[in-house]
């Protein structure tokens, strides 16, 4: 249950925009925006902002704790098991459904992070004639960040470090190794050229 928890509240640090230099965002600012996500419907009392991280003039990141309930049951001769998830005052989702949408929410961050790090590295050889010659993903955002990218992107939806291998000066893959963390599966996601 800490697990889905801690899952849930990583998933909903927040990158809010919009707060000037001389307006640093307040918790009470960033519970608000947490409430109108919509997502679910939660009181004051079950939003408790515990840290914000202001970075620059208009990025920060809040870190919530939300209250949740979990439906359990327990088969005759078996242990209790996880059923069901209920964020706030909306309706209880299947956990399986659950972590359903929470994975492919990741494919999808990963995949969007993946076509950002080829966008990089099609500006990079746009301007130098070849894609960039680096060993790994750090080496390569050194490379590309700021002049081909505005951020550092590193990780997949799984937290696990991309890969890169360079082939050739024309030939490269970018890899995540996908929830398996394990390189060569069909969940990889593969992205070249």
């Amino acid at each position: 249950m800490k697990e889905i928890s801690k899952l849930i509240l990583a998933s909903l640090v927040l990158l809010l925009t919009g707060c000037s230099a001389s307006q640093k965002l307040s918790q009470d600012k960033a519970r608000e925006k947490i409430q109108e996500l919509g997502m679910v419907h939660l009181d004051g009392k079950k939003v408790e902002v515990e840290k914000i991280f202001q970075s620059g003039e208009n990025q920060a990141v809040a870190e919530a704790n939300l209250k949740l309930a979990f439906k359990l049951s327990k088969a005759r001769g078996r242990d209790w098991q996880v059923d069901a998830i209920r964020l706030g005052d909306r309706n209880w989702v299947e956990i399986k459904a659950f972590l359903s949408a929470l994975e492919e929410a990741r494919t999808r961050e990963t995949r969007e992070s993946l076509q950002r790090l080829l966008d990089g590295l099609k500006k990079y050889k746009e301007k130098n004639g070849q894609f960039p010659q680096a060993e790994n993903i750090v080496k390569l955002t050194d490379l590309l960040v700021p002049n081909y990218m505005p951020e550092v992107i590193r990780y997949d939806g799984w937290n696990q470090e991309f890969l890169f291998t360079l082939s050739s000066s024309n030939s490269f893959q970018l890899i995540s190794i996908g929830p398996d963390g394990i390189r060569g599966t069909a969940d990889d996601v593969v992205l070249g050229p």
